[in-house]
């Protein structure tokens, strides 16, 4: 899924897609990843309505144990 994901990407930057493809990169512990692909979507000048979804996962990844 990962291949599919970062293919779409590169097709259409869509949030969510990027949001996707943050949510995988987590559950693959590639967090460092994820953190940039949620940072990404933090900065666009137009929030999606589901903002707080990344934020908590953004929250979940960066907050130290």
């Amino acid at each position: 899924g990962l291949k599919y994901l970062r293919e779409a990407i590169t097709r259409d930057s869509n949030p969510l897609i990027r949001y996707h493809l943050a949510a995988a990169l987590h559950a693959l512990g590639r967090n460092s990843e994820a953190v940039t692909e949620l940072e990404i979507i933090m900065r666009l000048s137009e929030e999606p309505p589901w903002i707080e979804s990344v934020r908590t996962l953004h929250a979940k990844i960066t907050q130290p144990e």
